[in-house]
């Protein structure tokens, strides 16, 4: 009966480990996720300023043409 008892107890506190080491994958997993959360929101914004960078630099491209048409008529 003690061995029985022993083993018992060695399996409890083994389990009580084994819990401890869950929580713990658990913890590092929920601030892996929120790392993720906070570089996917991160990107969106760099996301957004690239396209309207695009968008001037389509603007300046256009402007640099009508300036080039404007000059061309003003040759000699």
């Amino acid at each position: 009966m003690e061995d029985v008892a022993a083993a018992s107890s060695k399996m409890a506190e083994d389990s009580g480990h084994i819990a401890g080491s869950i929580g713990s994958i658990a913890a590092a997993a929920t601030a892996n996720a929120e790392g993720t959360q906070h570089i996917a929101g991160a990107s969106g914004k760099q996301l957004d300023a690239m396209a309207e960078i695009a968008a001037s630099a389509g603007h300046l491209l256009e402007m640099a043409q009508e300036l080039q048409q404007s000059i061309h008529r003003f040759k000699i």
